[in-house]
C-alpha cells in the first residue's frame, strides 16, 4: 500500500474530509490503513472529534468502529482522551466500543478523560455508562489517582465528592491520590483532597515513602512547604530504611528543597543503612547538593555500615569531581566566640589572644557535646559551640550530621535515602555573642577557676555567679524595706 496514499487517507479523517476519503476508497483498503502505531483512521476522526466522517467510515465504508491500535486503544480511549463526547457516545452506543473497555495498561476510557480533565466525559462516562471512580488500572492506579497527578482538578472534585470511597484507594504499590498529587507537584490536587475530601496524608507506599518524602525527591517544593507548615508533617519523616526528605532530595540534588529543609527542622542524620544524606548526593554526582549540606558542617568522612565515605560512593559510581572536591575539601573553621571583657588569658590555658575589650575563645578550642548548646546570659551575651583544642573528635554539629545513600527495591520505584541537618554556616555566624556594654571588670576572678574544669562548664558557673551577683543590691534593698 502506498505510503502516501496512507498518510492523505489519515490526514482526510483527522480533517473530517469526507470528499477525500470517499475518492482514497476506490484505491486503498481503508480498512487495512493505519499508521505506524496501528491508529485506523476511525481513531484520527475520533481524536478530532469528527463524528459524521466516523459514522460514514464505519456504516458506509466498513471500516471497524472497535480495532484496538498497538496499545490496545480503541477509537473510544482516543475520544475520551482527548474530550470528545460526541464521537465517544456514537463510537459506544453505535460504533461497537465498551465504555469499559482497556488499553494494554489497564486504562479504561474514563482513566484517561479522568487523567486529561475532561469532565463532561467523566460525568457522562459515570453517570451513564455505569463507570466508577474506584476502577483500577494496571499498577492498580484509580481515574483519581489519574487526575492528582495530571492536576485535573476539576475531575478530582467531581469523582471523590461523588465516590468518597475513592479519596484514599491505594495503587498495588500503596501510593494514595494524595501521594501522586505531592509527587508532581499539584499543590491545587493535594490542598483539595488533605483540606476537603479528608485524604489521609500518613497513609504511605509500601516502601514506607509518604507524600513528604515523594515531594522532595522529585523536587516539588510547594507541596513539601505546604505539608510541613499547614499540615504539621515531620520534615524528619523516616521510610522503611530510615531516610528522610533530606535523603531524597539530596540523591537528586534539589538544591531549593535541601535549603529549605535546612531551614525548617530538618537534621542530618544517619539512615539505617548507615548513610548520610552527603552519600546520597556522592553517589549520584550531586556537587551542588554537597557543597550546601557541607555548609552545615556535616562531617566529610563518615562511614556508612559497608565503611565507605561520601568520598568513596562517588569514586565507585564515576562521578570524579564529586570525588575530587570530597578529598580536597577541608571544613572551614567555625567563628570565634567573644565575650565582652578587657580581661586577659593566657595562652597555654587553651585560649588564644584577646583583643582590648573582648574575650575571643577560638572555635578550634571546643571541648564536649553539651558546649554545643548556647550558654546566654539574657541581657549581655551568648556563648555557643565550645570546645578544647584537645578535641580530637566531630564537634557537635559534625556529629549531628549523618548520611544516605539510594537504593532501590526489586520493583520500579526508586529508593532515595535520607534526612536533614542543623542550622547553616550562616545561621551559626548570626547566632555568635552580642556586644554589650562591660565594666571591665567582670572576668576579674575567671583565671583562677579555669584551672580545672572544662570550657563550658567554667563558663557556665561565671555567668550564674555574675547573675547572683548582679540579684544582690535588690534583695538587699528589700531587705532595707522589710527592715522599714
Amino acid at each position: 500500500m502506498s505510503g502516501a496514499l496512507t498518510n492523505k487517507a489519515l490526514s482526510a479523517a483527522a480533517k473530517g474530509d469526507l470528499a477525500t476519503l470517499k475518492a482514497l476508497r476506490d484505491q486503498i483498503d481503508l480498512n487495512k490503513t493505519t499508521d505506524k502505531f496501528g491508529a485506523t483512521p476511525v481513531h484520527y476522526a475520533a481524536r478530532a472529534g469528527k463524528v459524521d466522517c466516523i459514522r460514514w467510515m464505519v456504516q458506509t465504508a466498513g471500516l471497524s468502529g472497535n480495532r484496538a491500535a498497538n496499545n490496545g486503544a480503541t477509537p473510544a480511549h482516543d475520544a475520551a482522551a482527548t474530550g470528545q463526547l460526541d464521537c465517544l457516545q456514537w463510537l459506544v452506543q453505535t460504533g461497537g466500543c465498551e465504555a469499559t473497555g482497556r488499553d494494554v495498561c489497564g486504562a479504561t476510557p474514563l482513566h484517561l478523560a479522568s487523567r486529561f480533565g475532561h469532565l463532561p466525559v467523566v460525568v457522562w462516562l459515570v453517570e451513564t455508562e455505569g463507570c466508577s471512580a474506584t476502577d483500577k488500572a494496571q499498577n492498580g492506579v484509580t481515574p483519581v489517582h489519574l487526575a492528582a497527578a495530571k492536576g485535573s482538578i476539576n475531575c478530582l472534585r467531581w469523582l471523590t465528592q461523588n465516590n468518597l470511597s475513592s479519596v484514599n484507594k491505594r495503587a498495588d504499590n500503596g501510593t494514595t491520590p494524595v501521594y501522586f498529587a505531592a509527587q508532581e507537584g499539584r499543590l491545587e490536587c493535594l490542598k483539595f483532597l488533605i483540606a476537603q475530601v479528608e485524604g489521609n496524608h500518613r497513609l504511605r507506599a509500601s516502601d514506607g515513602m509518604a507524600p513528604i518524602h515523594a515531594a522532595a525527591q522529585m523536587g516539588q517544593l510547594e507541596c513539601l512547604q505546604w505539608l510541613v507548615k499547614n499540615v504539621r508533617v515531620s520534615p524528619m519523616e523516616r521510610d522503611n530504611d530510615g531516610a528522610t526528605p533530606l535523603h531524597f532530595a539530596a540523591a537528586r540534588g534539589h538544591i531549593e528543597v535541601i535549603e529549605w529543609l535546612l531551614k525548617h527542622g530538618a537534621k542530618v542524620e544517619k539512615d539505617d543503612l548507615g548513610g548520610t544524606p552527603l552519600h546520597d548526593a556522592a553517589e549520584h554526582g550531586q556537587l551542588g547538593a554537597l557543597k550546601v549540606l557541607l555548609s552545615t558542617g556535616v562531617d566529610h568522612t563518615t562511614q556508612d555500615l559497608d565503611g565507605l565515605t561520601a568520598a568513596d560512593l562517588a569514586q565507585e559510581c564515576g562521578h570524579s569531581a564529586c570525588a575530587q572536591f570530597l578529598n580536597d575539601y577541608e571544613p572551614p573553621p567555625l567563628p570565634d566566640i567573644m565575650l565582652n571583657s578587657n580581661y586577659v588569658l593566657p595562652d597555654d590555658d587553651g585560649f588564644e589572644s584577646i583583643s582590648s575589650t573582648n574575650l575571643t575563645i577560638k572555635s578550634g578550642l571546643l571541648n564536649n557535646h553539651s558546649a554545643q548548646k548556647s550558654i546566654s546570659k539574657t541581657t549581655t551575651r551568648t556563648v555557643s559551640s565550645l570546645q578544647t583544642k584537645k578535641q580530637q573528635q566531630p564537634s557537635p554539629l559534625q556529629q549531628s550530621s549523618m548520611t544516605g545513600r539510594e537504593r532501590r527495591n526489586s520493583g520500579s520505584k526508586r529508593q532515595e535515602r535520607g534526612n536533614t541537618g542543623g542550622q547553616s554556616y550562616t545561621e551559626q555566624q548570626q547566632m555568635l555573642a552580642r556586644n554589650s556594654k562591660s565594666d571591665g571588670n567582670e572576668l576579674k576572678n575567671v583565671f583562677a577557676k579555669l584551672q580545672s574544669k572544662s570550657v563550658a562548664q567554667k563558663l557556665r558557673e561565671h555567668l550564674e555567679e555574675e547573675e547572683a551577683e548582679e540579684a544582690r543590691p535588690a534583695k538587699e534593698d528589700r531587705r532595707k524595706e522589710d527592715k522599714h
